[in-house]
């Protein structure tokens, strides 16, 4: 270990016992000090966490006594209080309100006590010494990960068009089905509360929810961290190309009343990839400024959506001792594809279900002959659900 690395240690570990030391010290007392904040101590329950102030609301959950929540907002007989991500109502008559959450150490054994400190050191130590070993190693690994967080801002679910079979979905359905965690807001004030706490990746706004909307939604993020890698999705827009002509905002994107879910994949289709993803599957040929690589789980996926995101004109070949399957792009569109014994999509289902063979797309390729007109990410979609469909068979 280095002199740097040996400081760095040696200082965690004097840290690390100050912290148990006030760990121990406090135990006589059993109060945490947290940042000044009301909360609600639940002192009569179970007690009911609803959704929405009204009878047919939903319940998010049941509370437990002595559980305290974090108070966002109060009335005379109920409060708002956050709740596993959520806000919730619940009434102020089942608790009490505290400048700070309480443990109650009476209740607990003073053998359950020392396992609770002496595992809290060793959990400590432990993650200090992962964390030491990583930063060791830090200069050799990059680690990425993919954003798939969004929230929707809407009184109301959207309807909007399934473009693979033609018929109508919720926009929250098609984002969770692609592995985007959703969360919804019912409102302005509803999703202020909510980015308190959490940066989502996308946020997806109803235009027509209230006037004026893109004013406060922007005062909102101006005030959030990492607010620079959002991207805000305004659908419902009366008229998105003027909209859109008059607010030339880089990370702001409008959708009109009507859409599919292949247009909102093509705002949120580079999210998916992460910078890892790329840098593993493709490697850039410097003489022919070609993408090529070994087929491996899923890279043919990814090759084919960083295609039609760049909107690339060219030819795919795939091959293993003997060609195996040829497709061609014009502007990321699928003009022609072949592969042994079939043509057309059928040919791209074959080439995407091999399991090996070599990769190679070459630039500006173009083929004389056409079979097929059709996006790139349509394609992709249809043979993820009959693969998904036939797993589950």
């Amino acid at each position: 270990m280095t002199n740097n690395n040996a400081f760095f240690f040696n200082t965690a570990l004097i840290f690390l016992c100050a912290f148990a030391g006030g760990v121990i010290a406090d135990s006589a007392t059993s109060v945490q000090k947290i940042p000044p904040q009301k909360y609600l101590e639940m002192i009569d329950a179970p007690a009911k966490i609803i959704k929405f102030m009204d009878p047919q609301s939903p319940i998010l959950g049941m509370a437990s006594k002595y559980e305290t929540f974090p108070i966002v907002g109060k009335g005379t007989t109920w409060c708002r209080v956050l709740y596993k991500g959520d806000t919730g109502w619940v009434e102020i008559g089942k608790g009490k309100i505290v400048d700070s959450p309480t443990v109650i150490s009476a209740k607990i054994p003073g053998i359950m006590m020392g396992v609770f400190i002496g595992g809290s050191l060793l959990l400590i130590l432990a993650v200090g010494s992962i964390f030491v070993i990583s930063s060791l190693k830090s200069h050799k690994v990059k680690r990425y990960a993919p954003k798939r967080d969004v929230l929707i801002i809407s009184s109301s679910e959207k309807e909007i068009r399934y473009s693979l079979t033609e018929t109508s979905t919720t926009l929250s359905k098609c984002l969770r089905e692609i592995g985007f965690k959703v969360t919804a807001a019912r409102d302005i004030d509803h999703a202020r509360n909510l980015l308190i706490h959490y940066t989502p990746d996308v946020l997806a706004v109803n235009w027509q929810m209230e006037r004026n909307i893109q004013p406060k939604v922007e005062a909102i993020i101006s005030g959030m961290e990492k607010s620079s890698s959002l991207i805000v999705i305004f659908y419902n827009v009366p008229d998105p190309t003027e909209i859109s002509r008059l607010n030339q905002s880089p990370y702001i994107y409008y959708v009109g009343l009507v859409f599919s879910d292949r247009d909102i994949f093509k705002i949120i289709t580079p999210l998916i990839m992460s910078e890892k993803t790329v840098e593993r599957s493709f490697k850039k040929s410097v003489q022919n400024s070609a993408l090529e690589g070994e087929i491996d789980s899923g890279n043919l996926v990814e090759v084919m959506q960083f295609i039609e995101i760049g909107k690339k004109t060219g030819c795919l070949y795939i091959s293993l001792k003997m060609p195996l399957g040829i497709i061609y792009f014009e502007q990321g569109r699928i003009t022609y594809a072949a592969a042994p014994g079939s043509k057309g999509k059928n040919a791209i289902n074959d080439i995407l279900n091999l399991k090996e063979g070599h990769f190679n797309f070459v630039l500006d390729k173009v083929s004389s002959e056409k079979n097929l007109n059709c996006s790139t990410l349509e394609v992709l979609m249809e043979w993820t659900k009959s693969k998904d469909e036939a797993d589950r068979a």
